[in-house]
């Protein structure tokens, strides 16, 4: 079955996650990758106008909220993304070849406030709802929950891989440390929390996570069990393969409401039905197709959308 072409509406918040191949413990905590992730993410963040809400880490998948202004800025912020963390990972540990098991998946936020701060909550939760920790602040690798309560950004490391190996070319001694940069991530408010002030935005994220600590106390207390905890977290090997790898086709929209899920349904759907008509008049030779706006056609260039225009990303 062909795959859904890639289109969000401009200026979206959109719902990001990746997995390792075969479910890989590849991203499992530790200082040094995780300095290196939230370097690659700074790093892109300043070459793409994307604006970054919440990030999890674990030990072989990653959940991101962000607001894009079109479809192809996210798809070139993702790429950078995952591309330049698959040879982070690659260079810590050793692993050729993609670090990834396919292409990143996303979905589409309505702007409804109820969804935007139930999937910030989802996201903050990763690694308590597995039972892993009881608290999102206790996870050991990245979890913007951290970040957000306390107002502090996220600190990494960026490493200039491009200028070291100019250096090592023209083989003279040099200290590898020179070529890093201290990074510094700034997670920014839900939109729908755009108007409130930063203490605000902050008591409402330390409500998320008591609420979150709350409930895996509760499931907990009723299974008899306790969580994993972080000595077990990181006492397997990056290489370690799971025999079982729960999956899912995700979502590609998510809303509150049945009305507002398909509002944003059909909007996808238009986007499709327009899109796969175009690659079928393409197929039969037909020249001159136009293809929707913010849509990659085959073989042919990105259709810039209105935000990439009035950007100026063309």
């Amino acid at each position: 079955m062909a795959r859904l072409p890639r289109w969000i509406p401009d200026n979206s918040l959109v719902e990001l996650s990746n997995r390792c191949t075969q479910g890989r413990f590849l991203l499992r905590p530790s200082r040094e990758l995780d300095l290196a992730i939230a370097g690659v993410l700074a790093r892109a963040m300043e070459l793409y106008p994307v604006v970054v809400h919440a990030l999890s880490v674990m030990s072989n998948h990653y959940h991101m909220l962000v607001t894009c202004p079109s479809t192809g800025v996210m798809s070139n912020f993702m790429k950078y993304f995952d591309r330049n963390v698959s040879i982070e990972v690659g260079k810590l540990y050793g692993w050729r070849g993609s670090l990834w098991q396919g292409r990143f998946h996303h979905a589409i936020v309505d702007d409804d406030p109820a969804i935007q701060i139930e999937r910030l909550r989802y996201v903050l939760a990763q690694g308590v709802k597995e039972g892993l920790v009881y608290s999102p602040l206790e996870w050991p690798g990245i979890n913007s929950a951290q970040q957000l309560i306390s107002g502090e950004p996220l600190r990494g490391h960026w490493l200039d891989r491009t200028g070291m190996w100019a250096a090592k070319n023209r083989r003279k001694a040099f200290d590898p440390n020179d070529f890093i940069e201290e990074t510094s991530v700034e997670f920014r408010p839900l939109p729908c929390w755009a108007h409130l002030d930063p203490a605000a935005v902050r008591h409402r994220v330390a409500d998320l996570v008591d609420q979150i600590e709350h409930e895996a106390r509760q499931t907990h207390e009723r299974a008899g069990t306790r969580p994993a905890g972080i000595r077990k977290i990181l006492a397997r090997p990056p290489h370690f393969r799971p025999p079982k790898v729960k999956w899912a086709p995700g979502p590609r929209v998510l809303a509150a409401t049945t009305t507002a899920r398909w509002r944003l349904w059909r909007a996808l759907q238009s986007v499709v039905t327009a899109y796969w008509q175009a690659s079928q008049d393409y197929a039969n030779g037909i020249k001159n197709v136009v293809f929707p706006e913010g849509t990659f056609p085959p073989g042919g260039p990105y259709v810039p959308s209105r935000a990439d225009l009035r950007l100026g990303l063309v």
